[in-house]
């Protein structure tokens, strides 16, 4: 099943890259007027949270949202109404680190070499992060000659992966509520720490619905609002008991080459 994704991803990344050199390289009039090419720089923040907020969490203490980047070369092609077609090639970091205030939290850690599982009552720090190549397509809308809307789905192949942090300031018990009790501190080796990299997936997909703002002859700004349908976790990994998505916002300038 993840080859035959994988493989669905590249076919989608060459067929997205073959029609924009194709309209290119055209030497129709109606395509060169109808296609636009622009260069994006952008920064991203949000965060892979559950959809609804579970019971467990009863706190967020502190989030920090990090540095996000995202860098790509889009392209859009007109039709003769206001609407358009609109893909590109975007490279992106996704990530947060949050602390947050949980009980009742089933969980997998490790604490000065011995792995532990049970349910945790107190502080969870979690650290994200996520670089991807992501392809969006799709439908745009002219609103003027300056403001354009997008809205369409989005693929993402996943290159680096990072979910990891531990649990502190509180106490686990061992293999349930009832279990022995054991306290958890802040520092290494006496609080209990987790790393599941490579239980996360290596494909995303989701919605995304931007605006671009035209400016100046070349300079334009943009906005995009991006969120994961399917989780970051693989569908057979249980120990993070919650689906998380990415739900991120990404405001930058755009310059066009064409």
């Amino acid at each position: 099943m993840y080859t035959r994704r994988m493989n669905c991803f590249h076919k989608i990344i060459l067929l997205a890259c073959a029609s924009v050199i194709a309209l290119s390289v055209s030497a129709s009039p109606l395509v060169a007027d109808s296609l636009s090419i622009d260069a994006r720089l952008g920064l991203s923040a949000g965060g892979t949270a559950p959809t609804s907020m579970p019971a467990e969490v009863r706190r967020i203490e502190a989030f920090r949202p990090g540095w996000n980047p995202t860098l790509a070369i889009e392209a859009n092609y007109s039709l003769p109404s206001r609407w358009g077609i609109h893909t590109g090639l975007r490279f992106e970091r996704k990530g947060m680190d949050v602390d947050v205030r949980m009980k009742n939290f089933d969980v997998d850690v490790v604490r000065g070499g011995e792995v532990m599982q049970g349910s945790f009552i107190g502080k969870v720090r979690v650290k994200v992060a996520q670089y991807m190549f992501t392809l969006p397509l799709q439908a745009s809308y002219d609103v003027n000659n300056k403001v354009r809307l997008r809205l369409g789905p989005y693929f993402s192949l996943v290159t680096g992966r990072k979910f990891e942090g531990w649990a502190y300031d509180g106490y686990l018990r061992v293999d349930g509520p009832t279990g022995a009790k054991v306290e958890l501190g802040s520092e290494p080796g006496s609080r209990g720490d987790y790393d599941f990299p490579t239980q996360m997936r290596r494909f995303q997909w989701g919605v995304d619905a931007g605006v671009d703002w035209q400016f100046s002859q070349r300079f334009g700004a943009f906005a995009d609002v991006t969120w994961a349908l399917n989780g970051v976790f693989k569908s057979n990994f249980t120990t993070v008991p919650m689906t998380l998505h990415g739900l991120y916002c990404t405001i930058g300038v755009s310059y066009q080459l064409k």
